[in-house]
């Protein structure tokens, strides 16, 4: 069969190397290929366990952090133990690695950008801006404000977005940093890497000024200037809601949408490498085994679908003062958050697991020490 995928990022580099393996006939079109995307560069242990035949030949994957620092109210609260460790990458550097792996296993890639398409005669017409091309299936994987999604499916509202904003600085020495705020409805990030540093905000109001103000309070905090900041970036990343739910459509008649096209992010934290990548595997075993895509990715994502009907109520719980109570005296407490962040387990089992630990939480946050930070 001949595919398009609009999109060499992850999603569309995945799902074009497992098709490829599938003999299929796969060329990716994206202008630029791999690039520096607004995004931490975060990536759990959980992807990099999964996916061996990118990840074990990755040299930047070798070095992990297991643990993060919590703040709140610009005041370090916690450090929180990061199980299995997190992988912090240039995402130009991480992008290009699994954009290679494509091309090694018989992937093309042409340097056009999609324009328009429409089927005709049972096949694909895709209209770039240089010739229009053909195939007999099409995906999108072209990022949160997909041009294919915008053409075939249903376009989300802004409500259904994280607002980001990215700042790439010089820094390097900086400590994996989460920062949370009673006035602000998202979180901060200083995720540190080999040769600089992203810090940023992600929150679901749309108020650009509270979180510019937001962010430039959090650099005073880690003394960066503004001379050391190399890029400023931002953009929407999805995070669905439970009123999305109901009539998200990811595919139709031979064509499909994988990663942020697709909405397949994790509406609490948006961190969105490792949906993007199993999006485009599990695509690639629809089709080898003509499955409904479309029906099946609910079941196959149930951390998506159970963290949208909370995602919007979630930072108010965790500012809350019993939460950080909690936090600050319980061991317990501490281990659970950094498994809820790893996201080994669906978001219900987590939630039932917390709701049946929660007598022993409360005694160690009785009778323990509040702990401080190193």
């Amino acid at each position: 069969m001949r595919i398009i995928i609009v999109g060499a990022g992850p999603s569309g580099s995945s799902a074009a190397y497992f098709l490829a393996k599938q003999n299929h006939e796969v060329l990716i079109i994206d202008p630029k290929a791999p690039c520096e995307k607004t995004c931490g560069g975060g990536v759990p242990s959980k992807c990099l366990k999964y996916f061996p035949e990118f990840y074990q030949d990755f040299e930047l994957s070798k070095i992990l952090l297991d643990s993060m620092v919590f703040s709140f109210e610009n005041e370090d609260f916690c450090e929180i133990p990061m199980p299995g460790g997190m992988g912090i990458f240039s995402r130009e550097k991480h992008d290009q690695h699994i954009f290679e792996k494509a091309l090694s296993v018989g992937a093309s890639h042409r340097a056009l950008t999609f324009k328009d398409c429409f089927q005709e005669g049972g096949s694909w017409k895709v209209k770039t801006d240089e010739e229009t091309l053909e195939c007999d299936f099409l995906i999108g994987a072209d990022g949160a404000t997909s041009r294919v999604r915008n053409r075939l499916a249903k376009k989300l509202p802004r409500e259904s977005y994280f607002k980001a904003a990215d700042y790439l600085v010089s820094k390097s020495d900086l400590p994996l940093h989460i920062g949370f705020d009673k006035n602000l409805n998202g979180y901060l990030w200083v995720f540190p890497r080999k040769e600089n540093c992203s810090i940023g905000i992600v929150d679901f109001d749309d108020d650009s000024v509270k979180r510019k103000k937001f962010l430039e309070n959090y650099f005073k905090r880690f003394g960066v200037e503004e001379s050391e900041i190399i890029k400023k970036r931002s953009a929407l990343i999805p995070s669905l809601r439970s009123k999305d739910l109901k009539q998200h459509q990811v595919a139709g008649e031979k064509w499909a949408l994988v990663g942020d096209a697709a909405a397949l992010a994790e509406p609490i934290t948006g961190e969105g490498i490792y949906y993007a990548m199993r999006s485009g595997k599990f695509l690639s075993e629809c089709i080898q085994q003509s499955k409904d895509y479309n029906k099946l990715w609910k079941k196959e994502f149930k951390q998506i679908v159970t963290e949208a009907k909370v995602s919007r109520a979630s930072y108010r719980l965790l500012n809350n003062n019993f939460m950080k109570f909690f936090l600050r005296r319980s061991a317990l407490m501490r281990k659970m958050t950094g498994d809820y962040l790893a996201a080994f387990e669906n978001g219900n089992t987590q939630r039932l697991k917390f709701f049946a630990s929660l007598p022993l939480i409360a005694i160690q946050a009785t009778f323990s020490k509040a702990v401080t930070c190193k």
